[in-house]
């Protein structure tokens, strides 16, 4: 074989290594995957996968041909940084196995210091760089024979994606909203879910310097249940508990509007929304509902069930390269630099995209939670979930590269949601007769690699309309009774914080 057409090969190979975490993505049965999307990828996202396949294979055919034209230090200068560049590629190969190994992504910091990471791996790029400048020469003939060995794995990627992209999958769609009832007399309730804040981080070892006006205010006028615990560690598993009012065991995502659940005690799996929710107990009582949340596909799922719905899905690297082939085709090259939550460039592509969807999702919230209309409102908002963006020095949307310490600035940003939430409803006038709930699907999950101590607990605060009075529950509380809380508050059953005390002490009782 001659050694141009060795280069060439090499170049397919490492271009097919480096994108090899886009088209497994991309590749990837649309089952599971499609729940967690409010849109599916379109063709331009295979089109341009396409497209910098080709180009990235010959940039490296290009720099492997420079290589053989020159000699001396250059040479061995070239070589030595296309070393360094197959680098991505192991990326690349690190990224889709964590898939399977979650340790080789995120979850690592669960259970060693962010620090200890650090070192670790600059250990080993220094290694690797070093033995680079020793045996360049071999490493490098090794390297190439190696991609030139793994070019065939293009015939894989390549027919595929022209598939994908001339049979695109079609759009996802919501449910129709249920249509509006006349207005009830009922007690209004507005249930506001922040996703991964701990209780223990909120109030208890909160940093001298963190001010959570707001969070502070509720705790003093209303309900305060400081051992309270999720169900579940996990958002998938969890709202569902909270909504039926049942602990999830398992949750099996089917397609982009089935979750199959199975629940505590019982070995059959049923279809989440199939059977009773707080969704559709209200509509049984006469009251409109809404719900504002993201992560699950709640208009797919509950749509039917609420007179409002509105939701955002979790960004990934995918579905945060744009819409046009100007903006994928350039970020899914960008991609190769950067993970979800750090980037060369400043904010990564997925920490723009949740400051997109975030923002979308608070002004549907503030607007429903101020709805007269809507009886009982379920809000689940994520301005505490990583990626954390918010700058709580100049109130901005401008923090980059913050894996864990970001976590302090998103209870800033929790706490201003929370009292923009309660001045949209001052403003429109409910206020003064809407009990609201809040509280947290899971604790923080990496509070270890925050403050050595771990999360177990989440808040629990309970407002009740017309009532200013500080009042504590200080037994445990399991967090999946809140469902029955708010078909008390909403039948009138309860209504005050000394009430509440009462009736979660019977429904703990009746629960152990």
């Amino acid at each position: 074989m001659t050694e141009r057409r060795r280069q060439f090969l090499a170049a397919v190979g490492l271009s097919n290594l480096c994108l090899l975490t886009l088209w497994s993505g991309l590749l990837s049965p649309l089952g599971k995957q499609s729940y967690l999307l409010k849109h599916p990828l379109s063709a331009m996202n295979y089109w341009c996968a396409l497209a910098a396949t080709v180009l990235l294979a010959g940039f490296f055919a290009l720099w492997m041909t420079v290589i053989q034209r020159t000699g001396g230090n250059l040479q061995r200068s070239l070589k030595w940084l296309f070393l360094i560049i197959l680098l991505v590629g192991v990326n690349s190969v690190r990224d889709v196995l964590s898939l399977a190994f979650p340790l080789l992504r995120g979850q690592l910091l669960r259970v060693a210091p962010g620090w200890v990471i650090a070192l670790a791996a600059g250990a080993a790029l220094v290694a690797y760089a070093v033995a680079g400048l020793i045996w360049t020469d071999r490493l490098y003939r090794a390297a190439v024979t190696s991609l030139m060995l793994m070019s065939p794995a293009v015939l894989v990627s390549a027919p595929q994606g022209l598939y994908r992209a001339t049979h695109p999958p079609a759009e996802l769609r919501d449910l129709a909203p249920a249509a509006r009832l006349d207005s009830s007399s009922r007690p209004r309730v507005v249930w506001i879910i922040f996703d991964e804040v701990d209780q223990r981080i909120l109030f208890e070892d909160r940093p001298a310097n963190l001010q959570l006006p707001e969070f502070d205010r509720w705790r003093k006028t209303g309900l305060y249940a400081p051992q309270t615990y999720s169900p579940s560690g996990s958002t998938l598993t969890a709202i569902p508990s909270l909504l039926t009012g049942r602990p999830v065991e398992q949750a099996d995502p089917r397609d982009e509007s089935t979750l199959m659940l199975r629940f505590s005690g019982s070995s059959r799996w049923e279809k989440w929304g199939s059977k009773d929710s707080v969704f559709s107990e209200m509509r049984e009582l006469g009251v409109n509902a809404g719900v504002a949340g993201w992560y699950h596909p709640y208009c797919r799922v509950l749509g039917g069930d609420v007179a409002r719905c509105a939701w955002e899905d979790m960004p990934f690297k995918l579905t945060s390269y744009g819409e046009r082939w100007s903006e994928i085709l350039p970020n899914e090259l960008r991609g190769l630099f950067e993970t979800s939550l750090m980037s060369a460039f400043g904010q990564s592509l997925v920490t723009q995209q949740s400051i997109r969807n975030f923002q979308r999702l608070e002004k549907e919230a503030m607007e429903m939670a101020a709805d007269p209309g809507l009886g009982f409102c379920f809000l689940h908002l994520q301005p505490a979930h990583a990626p954390f963006f918010y700058n709580r020095q100049d109130g901005s949307f401008s923090l980059k590269n913050s894996t864990v310490t970001g976590y302090y600035d998103a209870l800033v940003l929790a706490d201003r949601t929370l009292r923009r939430l309660r001045e949209s409803m001052e403003a429109r006038g409910v206020w003064k007769n809407t009990h609201v709930i809040v509280s947290s699907d899971h604790y923080y999950r990496t509070a270890r690699m925050l403050d050595g101590k771990p999360g177990t607990r989440v808040p629990f605060l309970v407002r009740f309309a017309g009532e200013e009075e500080g009042v504590e529950f200080d037994g445990r509380l399991d967090s999946v009774v809140t469902r029955a809380l708010v078909s008390k508050l909403v039948r009138g059953e309860v209504r005050s914080g000394r009430e509440a005390v009462g009736i979660l002490g019977r429904e703990m009782a009746s629960r152990h």
